[in-house]
């Protein structure tokens, strides 16, 4: 399964919303599902009901899929729909708690029931060249 949640980049005002406050969010749902892709672009547009116009938004994506390539082989689908719901309730929770602190109306989630995921293995290593390397990237993305 996929899971994604929208995060906005600016407050109600249009002030820019600090880094740091993402990164609970983002911290907890690592630990939930070992991980998470962030894209650090995505546009959110909804009509203003009040002035009837098409209103647009910078936001950023993060999206967490769960992986049961390293499950006991007799976990049932069943079992794997159970897991899967668990995880839908949890980015509810962190869509609410975003969605309050960042004083948003609403928050999109997304859950993709997609059938397979699976995590392939390349080789690591310790350090990249330095051209590659930035103290901050989160920071310097968002």
């Amino acid at each position: 399964g996929s899971f994604s949640i929208i995060l906005p980049k600016r407050d109600n005002s249009g002030m820019k919303i600090d880094n740091h406050l993402y990164q609970k969010y983002i911290k907890k749902i690592n630990r939930n599902f070992g991980g998470s892709s962030t894209y650090p672009s995505v546009l959110g547009c909804f009509k203003n009901k009040e002035t009837k116009r098409t209103e647009c938004e910078p936001n950023f994506e993060v999206k967490a899929f769960r992986d049961f390539s390293d499950a006991p082989s007799k976990l049932t689908q069943e079992s794997k729909k159970k897991v899967l719901n668990k995880d839908y309730l949890f980015m509810q929770k962190i869509a609410k708690d975003a969605g309050n602190e960042f004083g948003q109306t609403a928050m999109l989630i997304i859950r993709d029931d997609i059938d397979e995921v699976s995590y392939v293995k390349t080789k690591r290593r310790k350090h990249l060249d330095q051209g590659k390397i930035y103290e901050d990237f989160f920071n310097r993305e968002i």
